[in-house]
């Protein structure tokens, strides 16, 4: 048994090393196919952008900095919960630089907080309270994503007449229900059934085991939670708000949708946050929708400078300007071995 478990280790060593040029041949092909059936709306692509309406567009940018210091506050709330209390530059600079990680790593998610880990850990914060402030700060992104989507499914349905976007909504709702459970059970110290520990992760066991640790309760991820749903939900409004720069006029429930697959589809990518793979079926998924596939890229183009290109510069700032002198100092005060 264990010379096959070792066996097997370079198969899937293989394996991610394949999936990005997996990913890339699978952009090549959707790219191409996408450029000959609308070659000629692309063309407009250009004149479109140049000519977005200022206040919209400069509505769409003001969600920049929102979602960046939504995302910073749930970060120092769950670390000053869990007994650590960095400055705010240094969460900030922190996350800034997590997202860069996170972008050109393979597998961004978990390569994002592990990068994050490491920072709070070189600023004086614990590695136990680092590695779960950053698991935290993940289940609360995706429960907020759970929390949106069947609402959105339902709203969809009803306003294009689709009934089969009901059922999947009910399904969502019962799986995030259960999530809601499981997190109940981990928080408030409740044995976890033998036959579902027997089916979770072991990265699901030490995450509970952790934040018992912590005594950390339910109740205290409601104002990080709620700061995680407002990040969502401006992530969309920047959608609605580009589609109407460029002179669409979609429904909240369409640009929902829009940025929720398209945040999906980046969490799932192998390499650089689907860059490419998101843009076309954002695109595809809005032109379904009604707006015209020159608009709709375009207005894809521009929610993803917001939601990823402006951050990852900023991260690159952030890594090329380390900050004060003071910081660098304290820099290198943590990296000394402690007696």
């Amino acid at each position: 048994m264990m010379d096959d478990q070792k066996g097997s280790h370079p198969g899937r060593a293989a394996l991610r090393s394949l999936l990005p040029v997996l990913w890339i041949a699978a952009l090549i092909v959707f790219g191409v196919v996408f450029w000959f059936q609308e070659h000629r709306e692309l063309s407009q692509i250009g004149p479109l952008i140049a000519s977005a309406n200022p206040w919209w567009l400069t509505a769409a940018l003001a969600g920049v900095p929102l979602v960046l210091a939504a995302n910073v506050m749930v970060y120092r709330n769950l670390l000053q919960r869990l007994g650590a209390n960095p400055a705010r530059r240094v969460v900030w600079r922190a996350y800034m630089r997590s997202i860069v990680v996170g972008t050109v790593m393979p597998l961004g998610i978990p390569s994002s907080m592990a990068g994050m880990t490491r920072e709070l850990v070189r600023q004086g914060v614990t590695l136990d309270s680092a590695l779960l402030a950053s698991m935290l700060s993940g289940t609360l992104s995706y429960t907020a994503f759970m929390l949106l989507l069947p609402p959105t499914l339902v709203l969809l349905g009803v306003e294009h007449h689709v009934a089969p976007l009901i059922i999947p909504a009910i399904l969502l709702t019962g799986l995030f229900m259960l999530l809601i459970v499981l997190l109940g059970i981990g928080f408030y110290g409740g044995p976890i059934p033998q036959w579902l520990e027997r089916r979770l992760p072991d990265v699901v066991i030490r995450f509970v085991e952790r934040a018992r640790g912590h005594q950390m309760r339910a109740k205290e991820l409601l104002w990080p939670g709620a700061l995680a749903l407002f990040g969502d939900l401006v992530g969309a409004l920047t959608l609605w708000f580009a589609l109407h720069s460029v002179g669409e006029h979609p429904t909240l429930s369409e640009a929902l949708i829009g940025a929720e697959l398209g945040t999906l589809i980046s969490v799932a990518a192998p390499i650089f946050q689907g860059a490419g793979v998101v843009e076309l079926t954002m695109t595809v998924v809005l032109e379904q929708f009604g707006n015209p596939v020159a608009a709709a890229l375009s207005a894809t183009l521009l929610y993803r400078i917001c939601t990823l290109w402006l951050p990852f510069i900023g991260g690159v700032i952030s890594w090329i300007n380390p900050g004060s002198a003071r910081l660098r100092r304290d820099e290198r005060g943590a990296d000394r071995p402690r007696r």
